[in-house]
């Protein structure tokens, strides 16, 4: 499935109720969109931006997606330094992040992830920490900096929430998988914490 279509595939995604298969193509900068059902090949997101572009709905090095509960898709556009999101028929909804430092902001942005209350979590290898945004894309905190010791990282990458909203990371230099819990806020409070543990 996707000899044809893939040039240099990187991250993937299943959305269950749908039946369908994403995946970032980092070569072709686009998303490869398949039938899980009968493994076969439908169509394509996106396509590269135009040089120095940004266009909403095109890529540069599309890394990683991931699906929330109602059939939208988040796609980390790495070099583009930001977060795209389109609805479940494949059409541009909203981008956020641009490149920098400040809370918000991105340098290599890799893995990415929803949790059940629509939080999208992104990993940034060069901040060694994962950032967490509110459904429409504003900074709500950062959780990391670089270390061996339980909630730090080296060369953070991956990111995945299960049903339970436990949050697994995965480091290519820690070669270890990190497990943080998610801790709803008490009514009437703002926000909410993130525990680690180290696995």
């Amino acid at each position: 499935m996707g000899i044809n279509e893939l040039g240099r595939p990187a991250g993937i995604a299943i959305d269950k109720k749908r039946h369908l298969l994403y995946a970032a193509d980092v070569k072709n900068n686009r998303i490869a969109v398949f039938d899980i059902g009968n493994l076969t090949f439908l169509r394509f997101l996106g396509g590269p931006v135009s040089q120095g572009g940004r266009e909403p709905g095109r890529f540069l090095s599309p890394t990683n997606v991931a699906v929330d509960g109602e059939g939208k898709l988040y796609v980390t556009d790495t070099f583009n330094h930001r977060i795209q999101i389109f609805d479940a028929a494949g059409k541009f909804v909203r981008a956020f992040g641009s490149h920098g430092v400040r809370p918000g902001q991105f340098v290599r942005p890799k893995g990415i992830a929803v949790d059940s209350q629509g939080h999208i979590y992104v990993a940034d290898a060069e901040f060694n920490n994962f950032q967490v945004f509110s459904p429409t894309g504003q900074i709500l905190m950062a959780v990391g900096s670089l270390g061996e010791q339980p909630g730090e990282f080296s060369l953070i990458a991956g990111l995945h929430i299960d049903a339970e909203d436990r949050v697994f990371t995965t480091e290519q230099y820690g070669g270890r998988v990190q497990v943080f819990k998610y801790l709803a806020s008490p009514p009437g409070a703002v926000g909410k914490e993130v525990a680690a543990s180290k696995k």
